[in-house]
């Protein structure tokens, strides 16, 4: 049994902090295509989101404390939710590419 206040291995703790960092650089640079329009690199973001999501889907293999797998679902599937959030502004950006542009008048 898990104790209270029982922290992650240092190998897992690194694994879950570089799988954090590579989402949130994923989520960042989604919303920079956006801005700039760039539908090639918004393209781009959606493999790496796929990639990002079978490292993910492998995070809990090997974890036999239940406790600490379940902490690491919590974790991953938070990861996760973000890792789509910034796919969805790349295909947000691919699909405005598609639009014309919308004349204002004034």
């Amino acid at each position: 049994m898990v104790e209270r206040g029982k922290w992650f291995s240092d190998p897992m703790l690194e694994y879950i902090l570089n799988l954090g960092s590579e989402t949130s650089d994923l989520y960042n640079e989604a919303v920079r295509a956006f801005f700039s329009g760039d539908t090639a690199y918004s393209n781009d973001l959606i493999i790496r989101q796929d990639e990002l999501d079978e490292k993910l889907a492998a995070c809990t293999v090997g974890e036999t404390n239940p406790l600490l797998a379940c902490m690491m679902c919590s974790i991953r599937d938070s990861l996760r939710r973000i890792a789509d959030y910034a796919a969805d502004i790349a295909e947000i950006t691919i699909n405005h590419s598609y639009k014309p542009a919308s004349k204002l008048s004034i």
